[in-house]
């Protein structure tokens, strides 16, 4: 158990001195500092912040790019009292649109952003920000730190906005400390440990589990860009062998490109993973054959099949909800689509009509999660429900967003995640989103799961194709499918019946939208 109330306690260990924060420059190449020199950089950044008027409880909107100002920044507002709001830099116009959209709900925040970030934004059609943003540099003298309280406001998670307004996930001190003790309890975290990721910071995987947890640990930690892993995946396993990495995390996408560049180029002689003991999963659907394909890949390079740790967390409980036991082999239960619904009690089938389920471990320590019905009651094992989560780290609402907080509070401390789950053997399986689960003549349909199918049909890459709901005017709801396309209507045709076929053939349903889209979001 460790003593520290708040955050900026973190950084004032025993270890301090020691402790290791290595920052990605190139391949096999880091720079490294301590956790003593992280602080005194983000007093020499809080000093600049404090003398721009910025006072405790003021918001600082924070998309920043390279990973030692995004430190530097994010301490300085934990030393000073600022609330932070970490985002992804505005590198497209999906992330400039988020950006600008959060400053202009919080008229009163400030923006911390370097020049490139700001031309960009400028370009997107921002005005006004000059006022706003500022750019606190190293020089000049050191901060004064404030006090601290358990009961503060450590940072603001924001969603993705994808379907509505970004929520800002309110995450106090106490929360962040409680959800830090259960991962460290759950992966049986030590100071011998060395953590690799590549995970964005401005995300709660990369900032909680893999900048916060191993400080919390004591261990070192190894920070990369992911920018520098969309280049070059190879990267990833090099240096992770290199470092003596024991964890690591990736979700769906980030398995496949790497598996892409192993085909093209083989994996560089010298590799050893046996020093890894867990690779975290999460953040998307977990897929069980491209997990142990990447296992299988990867074996002969020292990597142990009982490494893969698929997980369950969400921003709303500051990160992590469930854990498999360390040492237990990834694996899944085939579930027949037909008895999947909300309050139906799931079918474990060997026909081709199912879909794979792979379960993601039990509550953490100071965790429950409770499958419901609609009533509100825990349902029993094998029946798929909503999954509420409450306990010491779970969320109290969304940032000035009452209407989002009604709908997830539930009364009693419970948070109603809107996803859908069942319980099985004491172990959580997700099964989708609540408001993504597709219903057509009385079948239910998780669009993850059909994306999957629609793929290896087209044989098309992942992330090229999204199944959604749809409903044209007041008719019944029906399955849309889209699907990236940069050639002409004409050669759409055969892609559209083809889609069609399968979708007959396989599920018994008929599409009749099918949307050629330049780009999937």
């Amino acid at each position: 158990m460790h003593d520290a109330k708040t955050l900026p306690d973190l950084l004032r260990g025993e270890r301090a001195d020691v402790q290791e924060i290595a920052l990605f420059e190139r391949l096999g190449a880091y720079r490294t500092t301590t956790v003593a020199d992280l602080e005194r950089r983000a007093l020499a950044r809080l000093g600049g912040l404090q003398r721009a008027g910025v006072a405790p409880g003021d918001e600082v909107v924070m998309p920043v790019d390279d990973t030692a100002d995004f430190l530097d920044v994010f301490w300085a507002c934990q030393l000073g009292g600022f609330v932070a709001m970490p985002l992804a830099p505005p590198a497209n116009e999906a992330s400039c649109a988020k950006v600008l959209d959060i400053l202009g709900r919080r008229p009163s925040a400030r923006l911390v952003l370097d020049d490139d970030g700001l031309a960009r934004l400028q370009a997107a059609g921002a005005a006004g920000l000059d006022a706003r943003r500022l750019w606190p540099g190293a020089d000049g003298a050191d901060g004064e730190p404030v006090e601290r309280s358990p009961d503060d406001i450590a940072f603001v998670q924001y969603s993705s906005g994808s379907t509505r307004a970004p929520k800002g996930v309110i995450v106090r001190q106490r929360q962040v400390l409680a959800n830090l003790e259960a991962i460290r309890s759950g992966c049986r975290h030590t100071a011998d440990d060395r953590s690799y990721s590549w995970m964005p910071l401005s995300h709660d995987m990369g900032l909680v589990g893999f900048h916060l947890a191993p400080l919390y640990g004591g261990s070192d930690q190894v920070l990369a860009p992911t920018s520098a892993f969309a280049r070059s995946p190879i990267v990833w396993i090099q240096d992770a062998s290199t470092l003596g990495a024991t964890f690591l995390s990736s979700p769906n996408f980030g398995y496949r490109h790497l598996l892409k560049a192993i085909d093209r180029k083989g994996v560089p002689e010298g590799v050893d993973l046996s020093c890894v003991r867990i690779v975290m999963n999460g953040a998307e659907p977990i897929a069980l054959d491209l997990a142990r394909d990447f296992l299988d890949r990867l074996a002969p390079h020292g990597l142990r099949r009982e490494t893969m740790f698929p997980v369950y967390g969400l921003a709303e409980a500051t990160l992590a909800v469930t854990f498999p036991g360390p040492g237990d082999e990834i694996d899944g239960l085939r579930v027949a689509r037909e008895g999947s619904g909300l309050g139906e009690r799931i079918s474990i089938t060997d026909d081709a009509d199912s879909f794979v389920n792979v379960g993601c471990g039990a509550p953490l320590p100071g965790k429950e999660v409770r499958v419901a019905g609609q009533d509100g009651e825990a349902h029993q094992d094998e029946h798929v429900g909503r999954v509420w989560i409450r306990g010491a780290s779970v969320t109290e609402g969304y940032h000035d967003d009452p209407e989002a907080t009604a709908e997830a509070l539930q009364g009693d401390g419970w948070l109603d995640t809107g996803d859908l789950g069942f319980f099985r053997g004491g172990q959580l399986y997700i099964t989708g989103r609540r408001k993504d689960l597709v219903i057509v003549d009385g079948q239910n349909f998780y669009p993850h799961d059909l994306e999957e199918s629609l793929q290896s049909a087209l044989e098309i890459d992942a992330l090229r194709v999204a199944v959604a709901p749809v409903r044209r005017g007041a008719g019944a709801e029906e399955i849309g499918v889209f699907v990236q396309h940069r050639g002409d209507a004409e050669s759409f045709e055969s892609t559209a019946a083809t889609v069609r076929r399968h979708m007959s053939a396989t599920y018994g349903v008929g599409v009749d939208l099918v949307v050629p889209v330049r780009q999937i979001p």
